[in-house]
Parts: structure tokens; C-alpha cells; sequence
């Protein structure tokens, strides 16, 4: 993932979402594609569970300058607006 997330950003609500994660289904990235059927904890307790990948993949056209934007989901979003709320310098 390293340096490509820092280009990424929740699509705010004047925006929609031109992007999205999703597990890689490629043999070549996943080494055990029974993984993305097991929820987080049967995850955690496999051994040599190396070998998951993330993908980000344009939901439409991205221009060159275009901000790329995702939908971290409405918790992540009621948890920093309650942050940005409550903040004071």
C-alpha cells in the first residue's frame, strides 16, 4: 500500500467516490483465495496468512490532477465529525 494511500481520500459529501478497495482476486497476488471467504478473526488465526492484497479500482475515468476519493463508510465519517466538534485549539 505504502505511498499510493497518501494520495487517497474520503470522498466528502459534496463529491462522490471515483474509487473503491476491494480484496485482489488475482492467483498471482493471492496465495490462499479461500482467505477472502473468512471473517476477521478466522483470518487472524491462520498461519502464513501473507499473501492478501488490497486493490484500488477507479469506479469511473480518473482525470491526470483529479483527486482520488473513497467512501470510508458512514462510521468513519460520524467519528470525525464528532472529533471535528469537539476539537478546540
Amino acid at each position: 500500500i505504502g505511498a499510493v494511500t497518501s494520495l487517497v481520500n474520503h470522498a466528502p459529501s459534496s463529491a462522490s467516490p471515483n474509487a473503491e478497495i476491494r480484496w485482489s482476486k488475482s492467483t498471482s497476488t493471492v496465495s490462499n483465495a479461500t482467505w477472502l471467504d473468512l471473517s476477521p478473526a478466522d483470518l487472524e488465526s491462520e498461519q502464513g496468512r501473507i499473501g492478501l492484497v488490497l486493490e484500488y479500482v477507479a469506479l469511473r475515468d480518473i482525470g491526470p490532477g483529479e483527486e482520488i476519493f473513497i467512501d470510508y463508510g458512514r462510521d468513519w465519517e460520524e467519528a470525525w465529525e464528532d472529533h471535528a466538534d469537539s476539537w478546540r485549539p
